[in-house]
């Protein structure tokens, strides 16, 4: 077994990496319960499996497999139908194994409405008058089972079998979708094409392979032992005619199955004459019957001796294809589509909630503690406490609470990991790891409440995360990015969870609950009581294990609690480690061993470093000096510390040095970060910290570097982020809490923190100072490139943290001096190659403290605009670009870091300064109040911004410290198009009162008005009109005025109508289809917000679009009549010759259509393609529009 907390790792290996990549992948999804699905899809080959699963619109999470149900799902959504994908066994095809699938698909979810069997199968050719090819459809509107038979003589046999027949409501959509296939072409192509453009790896699938389509007489039989016809004699060929295009065909009639694979043209040639088979299976006959299911195939061979498998892959995408063509054509109700997109809403807000929680290091301690060593630790498992802990019949006693105790050292965490890997092996289980050297949440109540919270989240359908967080006011009441949680809050929601957790035992695990204050301790354990007795109460199996150090003052009143060095089990691990580890051969290794664990008392970390102690002087020749070297190292841990310490003086400055770094590092060093930051440091020189020469220098040397110059007390954690820290958190209490940083330095100063601080930011800015040379400043090349970091490994580090530790250190030390001779030309210099490591705002964080350390406490600056007394001479490199090619201010007002305008602003900075993209801070500040509300608008409810008077008093200040309002950036937009462009009103209005040219064009001549109309605000619009915006001006790109834009949203029209009738909410451009509507920013519903800000849209049915939201189009009917009441003209065609009319008429907007005709729309006007407003109404399934335009067309053409 290791240690407690010492010789940490991470997960070793590319393959854990993928594993956790995966699982945070499934994590992310959404979670519905079993209900809510509602098509079943049944894929019998891998090949099937994959092409289905490569036709989701969405993965969702996966459920808990149910008792009895060994089949494998896949979950997910297409439009609006949520879809189970169950594949057969490797082994296992035919009737009787797709029947026990489609079984266990069927009482797994209950609420499955619609059966698809998908995949490939044998084509009938050319047999009778059927032509089937390889790579073409067929749709089984009825399916035979061919080998049911009756004996009627010796020789001759009867089929059976009666024809089945998919359900009433699938035979219906397969209809609607032929009739559609009548006019319109298939979208199988597109949906085959996609797959290799979304899946890389998949482009077989996409691509009909090499080898011709060939189809053999029937005589004519396959001999070579290759699969493959590449020899096989092409005069043998049946002659068919060449088709015009190379896509498949869809063919309609029945399909044949079986129990055995025909590879007979002349058993295939009988079928096809009794049962008119277009092509022959193995899997549909054995859930058509129970399950009514729709049996779709693709042709991969002909059924005889020449078949292969290389036509498998793109058949099995052909077919699911259409299996996906039809899902989109099958109808749903209108409330459910409602319920749909609200439940997209809530679950984005949710999903806001859940990224909240987390954090970014939440599970780095769990990764991060070794297993143990061989076998210890094992006996936990076989220990009566523990399993009278997981008895069900106990736990009336203990309320499901365990509390494992032990001293510092003695490996509880190693333990508790080894409990936590097997019980969510087999059970629902969370778990905290506190982590005393991490960040504040890794190691307070509140990180673990945050953390435990949101796994149980993970782990709950999201039916019962809605019904968790539908009416909490945390939806209502908080800005995105900002969501504070407090402990009150998280208890809350913890307990309601697990209150509802019917999924089945849940575990959970805390360790280290020392880590935090004893008065936090207090309230946690108090707080888990009570949530035992809530989950006993809620008939929730709840079990509860704490590891901490010994609290002799708290206790449970119902619990059990183990002792860990007092256990048997934990002695002989001590034995077995020490056996394993102790190379130490002479006649009194027994009495050694003996002694060493007798003065262990129990502590792994004290074995561990005397293990090692002992090694050194036996193989330094000391054989004689083991067993006295043993006798005098003191029994406890802290006075081993100090015991190795004063045996070894050498090299005390650098100890300190490397202690000072573990300590007060902003986040833990990388084992080549340690290493410069302690050379810049030294003293040595400056060619010490040139570029890292590997040959010289390796990793290797560099980890043992970290064991010298610790003297044993710091290590390298394994594993794919190696970071550098202390080999157990009792170093960091023998040096802080016990007093040893007095003991071994008396004479340093007081407040050691402080003085720390000041030699780091010293460290830092040596290195900094080092890149000086022309050999090291970067240039624009190196800045792109990445390998300047490979070569400066500390330079990331230095930027970002010189400025932490100088404001850190000013707490007690002026750093006037420092910060009036900083070198800001080379720390901005160096910003720029570490931009992919800093974020925007760690940048304004530094540059901010560099502006404003030297201040005294008693004139601190946050919130104001004054103090400017206390400033140090602006550098001028401050007022060009830098980070990014922005500038310090247009950064700042990118980040809305108003501390930092202020200061820059007071110190006389060009308010209207460019950055490389020609915008300035105000169009930043403007820019950084669309972001913020377009993460609103998909995750809270309430559409008033909670922060918008802050970001008009950063545009007021600067606005009044002389802002242009007018300056147009590289793409001609003004700050005036990006408040238009994210419907600020308030910001819009300042402009226009500011001097804003109200008609500014931006590139392809969009004007302000064209946003506001593209975007339907109809206040903004008629702010603008106020102002005298022109409102007929075409755009330069396809001639739209702002009335047409109003009405299409500003994106390019359908080519042609989908079958799809249900909302979809996805990426624009997703299969080669266009958004239909854009949701009305500011007025729409909650509902038509998140479609707009997913780039969604909405395929109408006939009618008045009733898909559509009633809001949208109200709002859109309120800004055309907007325009035309100022003077649009309504019968201006665009680019293509479409007028208003033409494009209301393709959406289907019923009451828009009479308003422009009642406004004199002509409907007699024909566009570039000859296609009147009623022609287009017809094209895209609109009667009700045809009905109202069918005699005014008439009436026009008369006239």
């Amino acid at each position: 077994m290791s240690i407690d907390a010492g010789y940490e790792t991470r997960p070793e290996g590319v393959n854990s990496e993928h594993q956790s990549k995966r699982r945070k992948e499934n994590s992310a999804r959404k979670k519905l319960a079993y209900r809510d699905y509602a098509v079943g899809w049944v894929a019998a080959l891998s090949e099937e499996h994959a092409a289905a699963r490569a036709m989701l619109d969405e993965l969702h999470q996966e459920l808990p497999q149910k008792e009895g149900d060994s089949n494998i799902y896949t979950l997910g959504r297409i439009g609006d139908h949520n879809i189970v994908i169950a594949g057969l066994p490797s082994d296992g095809y035919g009737t009787v194994n797709a029947a026990t699938v489609g079984k266990d698909m069927h009482r797994t979810f209950p609420s499955l409405r619609d059966y698809l069997m998908v995949g490939v199968a044998g084509g009938a050719g050319k047999a009778g008058k059927f032509d089937v090819r390889l790579g073409d459809i067929v749709v089984g509107d009825k399916l035979v089972q061919y080998d049911l038979k009756k004996d009627l003589s010796p020789h001759y046999f009867e089929t059976t079998a009666v024809p089945l027949r998919p359900s009433q409501r699938l035979r219906i959509a397969v209809a609607k979708l032929k009739s559609v296939h009548e006019a319109e072409e298939s979208e199988v192509p597109t949906y085959i094409r996609e797959i290799a453009n979304n899946n890389p790896k998949m482009k077989r699938y996409s691509i009909r392979p090499s080898l011709q389509d060939l189809l053999f007489e029937d005589t004519y039989e396959h001999t070579e032992p290759n699969e493959i016809c590449d020899t096989c004699d092409r005069s043998k060929l049946v002659e068919r005619q060449r088709r015009e295009h190379d896509g498949p065909e869809i063919h309609y009639g029945v399909i044949a199955s079986g129990n055995s694979l025909i590879k007979s043209p002349e058993k295939r040639n009988q079928l096809v004459e009794q049962f008119k088979a277009l092509c022959f299976e193995m899997e549909g006959a054995g859930i058509i019957e129970s399950l009514q299911c729709l049996v779709i195939r693709s042709i991969c061979d002909y059924a005889d001796s020449h078949k292969n498998k290389l036509w498998q892959p793109y058949a099995a995408a052909a077919a699911a294809a259409y299996a996906k063509e039809l899902i989109l054509a099958i109808p749903t109700s209108e409330n459910q589509e409602s319920k749909l997109v609200r439940d997209e809403l809530l679950f984005g807000e949710i999903k806001a909630l859940q990224d909240s929680l987390s954090f970014g290091s939440i599970l780095f301690r769990e990764h991060s503690i070794q297993s143990p060593h061989g076998d210890t630790c094992k006996w936990i498992f076989r220990h009566s406490t523990y399993l009278t802990w997981l008895d069900p019949k106990e736990r009336p006693r203990h309320n499901g609470f365990l509390w494992i105790r032990g001293k510092p050292g003695a490996g509880k965490s190693t333990l508790m990991k080894l409990i936590y890997t097997s019980l969510k092996s087999k059970f629902n289980a969370i778990s905290f790891f506190f982590n005393a050297r991490g960040d504040l949440l890794e190691k307070s109540s509140q990180g673990m409440y945050r953390s435990l919270l949101l796994q149980i989240l993970q782990q709950l359908p999201t039916s019962q995360q809605e019904q968790l967080f539908r009416h909490h006011p945390l939806l209502r009441s908080i800005k995105p990015g900002c969501i504070k949680w407090d402990n009150g809050t998280l208890q809350e929601l913890l307990s309601k969870a697990i209150s509802q957790f019917v999924q089945g035992e849940l575990m959970c695990l805390v360790d280290a609950l020392d880590e935090c204050g004893e008065d936090e301790v207090y309230d946690i354990v108090e707080y888990f009581e009570k949530l035992g007795k809530l989950a006993s109460e809620a008939k929730v199996s709840l079990f509860i294990c704490l590891s901490s150090r010994h609290y002799p003052s708290i206790s449970v009143r119902d619990g059990i609690t183990l002792m860990l060095e007092d256990q048997s089990g934990h002695r002989k691990d001590l034995g077995e480690y020490v056996n394993d580890k102790l190379h130490v051969d002479s006649v009194n290794a027994e009495i050694i061993r003996n002694t060493l664990i007798r003065k262990a008392a129990g502590v792994f970390m004290w074995v561990v470093l005397v293990v090692t102690i002992l090694n050194k002087e036996y193989q330094s020749g000391r054989i004689f000096a083991v067993k006295k070297r043993l006798n005098v190292i003191p029994d406890e841990l802290n006075e081993l510390f100090k015991d190795m310490l004063k045996r070894d003086n050498n090299n005390m400055d650098e100890f300190l040095l490397s202690i000072q770094w573990i300590l007060y590092a902003r986040e833990p060093l990388k084992p080549q970060e340690y290493y410069y930051a302690l050379q810049a440091g030294l003293d040595y020189e400056q060619g010490d910290l040139g570029e890292w020469d590997r040959q010289e220098v390796t990793i290797q040397n560099m980890e043992q570097y970290v064991l010298t110059s610790s003297k044993g007390l710091a290590e390298v954690t394994k594993g794919w982020h190696p970071i550098v820290q202390f080999i157990h958190e009792s170093v960091r209490d023998f040096l802080l809490k016990d007093g040893g940083i007095n003991e071994i330095w008396p004479s340093l100063e007081c407040d050691f923190q402080s003085y720390s601080h000041n030699v780091l930011k010293r460290c830092c800015y040596a290195y900094i100072g080092a890149r000086v040379s022309d050999t090291s400043v970067p240039t624009q090349d190196q800045i792109i490139s990445s390998s300047f970091l490979r070569r400066f490994p500390f330079t990331t580090i230095a930027i970002r943290d010189v400025a932490y530790h100088s404001r850190a250190a000013s707490v007690k030390l002026s750093q006037q001096d420092f910060l009036e001779s900083f070198d800001f030309t080379t720390w901005t210099a160096l910003c720029n190659p570490c931009s992919d490591q800093l974020t925007a705002y760690e940048v304004c964080e530094s540059l901010f403290s560099l502006l404003t350390s030297q201040i005294p406490d008693d004139c601190s600056i946050r919130g104001t605009a004054q103090k400017s007394t206390h400033y140090h001479k602006l550098p001028p490199v401050l007022d060009c670009p830098f980070y990014h090619g922005w500038t310090p201010l247009g950064l700042a007002s990118r980040e809305n870091h108003g501390d930092l305008i202020r200061v820059l602003l007071d110190r006389g900075v060009d308010v209207n300064g460019r950055d490389i993209h020609d915008r300035t801070p105000l169009f930043y500040a403007t820019l950084y109040g669309r972001q913020w509300e377009a993460i609103r608008r998909v995750l809270l409810r309430t559409l008033d911004r909670t922060n918008a008077e802050d970001d008009t008093k950063i545009l007021e200040l600067l606005l009044s410290r002389g802002a242009n309002v007018n300056i147009a950036d590289k793409s001609g937009e003004t700050p005036l198009h990006a408040a238009v462009t994210c419907g600020h009103t308030s910001h819009v209005q300042l402009f226009l009162d500011h001097g804003a040219q109200v008609d500014a064009p931006a590139r392809n001549s969009m004007t302000p008005l064209h946003l506001a109309a593209m975007k339907r605000h109809d206040e903004i619009i008629e702010l603008l009109l106020n102002k005298g915006a022109h409102v007929n001006t075409p755009n330069k790109l396809d001639g739209r005025t702002p009335l047409h834009i109003a009405i299409d949203g500003g994106k390019p029209l359908p080519k042609k109508p989908s079958p799809n009738y249900g909302t979809r909410v996805n990426q624009f451009g997703y299969n080669d289809r266009i958004p239909f509507h854009i949701a009305v920013n500011g007025k729409e519903s909650a509902a038509s917000r998140l479609l707009f800000e997913h780039g969604g849209w909405m395929n109408a049915p006939d009618g008045d679009n009733i898909m559509t939201p009633p809001q949208q189009l109200a709002t859109i009917n309120k800004v055309v009549k907007i325009l035309l009441g100022r003077g649009a003209q309504i019968n201006t065609p665009n680019h293509t010759g479409k007028t208003a009319l033409h494009i209301a008429a393709i959406f289907g907007y019923k009451k828009l259509t009479e308003m422009l005709v009642s406004y004199g729309a002509k409907t007699g006007i024909s566009d570039n393609d000859s296609k009147t407003p009623l022609q287009l109404a017809v094209e895209n399934g609109h009667s009700k529009i045809v009905e109202l335009l069918q005699p005014l067309t008439r009436a026009d053409k008369k006239t």
